[in-house]
């Protein structure tokens, strides 16, 4: 990480076999990437949006705000190739220009968004490709099924920079720098015995919590938002299982 380098971090993630990514989604639905798949699904979505989507350094790519483990590969996938993930909110003000790539989980989520590419992702857990209806009224790209014929080790051929954007409000050599200083205070922090840190809100948001958790040597837990983890005890279950527990940080 001393190269100020996302490219450096992905090496040294690959090389991991433990779980670096839990994902909880539907009662029964738990997804387990260990540093080394993550790494292949995230070199997979870059492949896929520079062959497939044509995004070059600096593009912007629209991500919804639900909680996902593919919206953290596709984050991180972003950032792979120098582009910058925006989250949609809802009460995003008119864009100035397209944005090269839109990610949703339902058509209905490009209702009022502007793209060059359209890219669907299936919810499902494990889905194999989009499961939902596709109406004709743009074209859409099935990112879940197309992805998977992607080479599962990035080339490199965008290559952003230290100084290259990498969210809304830093450069990547910003970026790898709180991820550092964060990660630091995780293993300072956090109690011996827990394994797995919760890190909560958009991936495309809190992304350098989730770096900085799997930098200081955890797995990083995301729950699906569109279900209750609170009912039925449930989310304590979780923690238990997982020996885990909410990241917490200045």
């Amino acid at each position: 990480m001393s190269q100020l380098s996302f490219a450096h971090f992905m090496d040294s993630l690959k090389i991991r076999q433990t779980p670096a990514l839990i994902w909880y989604g539907a009662p029964g639905e738990r997804i387990e990437l260990s540093g080394r798949v993550l790494d292949n699904w995230v070199s997979k979505s870059a492949n896929f949006l520079y062959e497939e989507c044509d995004i070059e350094v600096g593009d912007t790519i629209s991500l919804p705000a639900a909680a996902h483990w593919r919206s953290v590969a596709l984050s991180l996938a972003a950032l792979r190739v120098g582009a910058v993930a925006s989250v949609r909110t809802g009460t995003d003000e008119a864009q100035d220009e397209p944005y090269q790539v839109a990610a949703g989980f339902s058509p209905e989520d490009f209702s009022s968004v502007d793209a060059n590419v359209y890219a669907l992702v299936e919810v499902a857990a494990l889905g194999m490709r989009y499961m939902g209806e596709i109406p004709t009224d743009r074209e859409y790209v099935d990112y879940t099924s197309e992805v998977r014929a992607y080479a599962d080790l990035y080339m490199g051929f965008n290559q952003p920079t230290p100084d290259t954007p990498a969210l809304s409000d830093s450069t990547h050599r910003q970026l790898i720098t709180r991820v550092i200083d964060l990660s630091q205070q995780i293993k300072e922090q956090v109690p011996e015995g827990v394994q797995a840190l919760e890190v909560t809100g958009s991936p495309a948001l809190a992304v350098a919590e989730i770096l900085a958790v799997m930098h200081a040597g955890y797995a990083v837990i995301i729950l699906d938002d569109r279900f209750d983890f609170t009912a039925g005890d449930r989310h304590l279950k979780i923690y238990a299982d997982e020996r885990a527990q909410i990241l917490q940080h200045s």
